[in-house]
């Protein structure tokens, strides 16, 4: 997600007057709120405009909520997904949790309060994802670069560094003049 997109978070329920009770609760936060009664077509929604965030009610009638997420992982890791359930089944829930396809769960009936901070944890955990694979990329690029230089230049990678990772190169190490 670039700077200038702004987060989402979709949430998933079947139940229309659940939908609409969190988007009342959360009008004027940084995020966009989307809602969405069906998790096949969430899913649709999920391909064509990835939200930051999807909060799925756990018990549907065509999908769960972990399956659903499941299916989001596949899609997007870097999704935070979460569970909202009034009925919990903690074994199922702990399962969904250590197989990594959930991030947190809430209880029905929710508290204003710690709806809101776990949504805005969610989007600092996402744009910790997102940080945490661009430095990834760079340095897998940099390890790429080391890698070219040493077979191009054979014992270049074993010069000191200075701390900045600035190669060091005395007179000794250049090459003898004709």
């Amino acid at each position: 997600m670039s700077e200038n997109e702004k987060a989402s978070v979709l949430f998933v329920d079947d139940e229309p007057g659940v939908l609409k009770a969190l988007a009342r609760v959360i009008p004027d936060e940084p995020y966009e709120v989307r809602t969405c009664e069906d998790p096949e077509r969430a899913l649709e929604e999920i391909m064509q405009n990835a939200p930051t965030v999807v909060v799925a009610d756990f018990y549907m009638p065509k999908m769960n909520g972990p399956a659903l997420l499941k299916k989001v992982r596949a899609l997007d890791e870097a999704i935070v997904r979460m569970v909202l359930t009034g009925k919990p089944d903690v074994t199922a829930v702990l399962d969904a949790v250590k197989q990594g396809s959930i991030y947190r769960f809430l209880l029905k009936p929710w508290d204003e309060d710690e709806l809101k901070m776990s949504l805005l944890q969610a989007l600092d955990h996402h744009r910790l994802l997102r940080e945490r694979d661009t430095l990834l990329a760079s340095l897998q690029r940099h390890r790429q670069t080391a890698e070219n230089l040493e077979e191009s230049h054979p014992g270049i990678t074993a010069l000191p560094k200075r701390q900045g990772g600035a190669y060091v190169l005395s007179e000794k190490d250049l090459p003898k003049s004709r």
